[in-house]
């Protein structure tokens, strides 16, 4: 807590002032960063192609939202009560975009909603997990917006039609 209060330029005392502990403190960051993919997945506009309308509010989001994903990736290495509750609602927010692809025809009915979302989660945070490895062979920032477009593009082919080609 020295050190959050230190990067904050506030006395230790103010920090402890809110946060009597470091858990509290966790709980109210993770909230924090929920909180913003919360609102970054109710900004993706209902649309004819949702998950189309999904991958191009995705690269706004991303590139601009750098800290929060490599916070992300921070606490779900962590192998914790605190990690693993992060981790249920970041999987509840994709299982509500599955949902909502659902409702909106992107997605067919019987997919199943748990394993979907999994599927979202993997795609999203696997190339912040595997940053410096991917980085070091493109030569871009993950977080780069010309990285976030072609990702999401090769995503959506391999989403809509496998990599085969008919």
């Amino acid at each position: 807590m020295r050190e959050i209060a230190k990067a904050a330029h506030v006395s230790l005392g103010l920090v402890t002032q809110f946060y009597h502990t470091k858990d509290e403190l966790h709980r109210a960051v993770d909230a924090h960063v929920l909180g913003k993919f919360g609102r970054g997945i109710a900004d993706i506009p209902d649309a004819h192609n949702f998950l189309e309308a999904g991958y191009r509010k995705t690269v706004d989001f991303v590139s601009k939202h750098q800290l929060e994903y490599r916070y992300i990736r921070r606490a779900l290495v962590e192998d914790s009560p605190g990690s693993n509750e992060f981790f249920a609602h970041y999987h509840q927010l994709q299982i509500d975009v599955v949902r909502r692809a659902k409702r909106q025809g992107a997605i067919d009915a019987d997919v199943d909603e748990i394993w979907a979302a999994f599927v979202l989660i993997f795609l999203s945070l696997g190339p912040i997990f595997c940053m410096n490895q991917i980085e070091s062979i493109v030569g871009k920032s993950v977080f780069d917006v010309r990285s976030i477009e072609h990702r999401n593009e090769i995503y959506a082919r391999l989403l809509n039609h496998g990599f085969a080609s008919d």
